[in-house]
């Protein structure tokens, strides 16, 4: 029984993508597909040039990055620490021209220059299973949610 539940929660953790069209009467949701990516993912992210999502994987090495051009997964990004897992939630910062991703079991957030995705730098939060991220561009402030501190 466990491994039909297990089986079945790996099916829903893929990218599932919809269209949406205006009716008369309020929006319509079309389901345009179903897309392999990594383990548990997260959270999606839509790039700010509409032309990629991202999605932090829980239980696997990093972030997958899905090209909406070529409807797939073109790369999977290892930060530091991958191997430990635990990537909850990004953000992107585009006046920055950054990436941020957390991984919650470092504690860490790990930037990224945009488009590129090229790594820059480790941020250690000093909390515990560091997880949101939020920016005020107004103060040019980043906030981190710890789920245990």
């Amino acid at each position: 029984m466990k491994n039909k539940l297990f089986l079945l929660l790996l099916f829903f953790l893929c990218l599932a993508a919809f269209s949406f069209s205006q009716e008369s009467n309020g929006i319509r949701v079309e389901k345009i597909g179903s897309y392999k990516c990594g383990r548990q993912p997260k959270q999606v992210i839509f790039s700010p040039d509409g032309k990629f999502i991202i999605m932090p994987l829980l239980d696997d090495t990093g972030f997958d990055i899905f090209s909406l051009e070529e409807k797939k997964v073109i790369k999977r990004v290892n930060p530091p620490n991958s191997k430990k897992v635990g990537f909850a939630e990004g953000l992107f910062i585009p006046e920055k021209n950054i990436f941020l991703v957390s991984q919650m079991t470092c504690a860490n957030l790990y930037e990224y220059s945009y488009p590129d995705f090229v790594y820059k730098r480790t941020i250690a939060t000093e909390g515990v299973w560091s997880k949101f991220i939020a920016w005020s561009a107004e103060k040019n402030i980043l906030a981190v949610s710890n789920w245990v501190s």
